[in-house]
């Protein structure tokens, strides 16, 4: 899920792997021109982490 607020995005989990949560990155960066600010993990399953370094990497 993708939140747009007036302070920034907030993502909700990050997808499968880092690769899927790279193209998200890059998808709401086109979409929405916002940085991702905050991201919240709904619970620690595989389905809803894989892509955590990829967030980390964008900081």
């Amino acid at each position: 899920m993708v939140l747009n607020t007036s302070k920034g995005i907030v993502l909700v989990d990050a997808a499968w792997d880092d690769i899927l949560a790279k193209q998200l990155l890059d998808m709401i960066k086109k979409e929405f021109k916002k940085p991702v600010k905050w991201a919240i993990i709904t619970h620690h399953k595989y389905d809803r982490i894989g892509g955590i370094q990829a967030l980390l990497d964008q900081n």
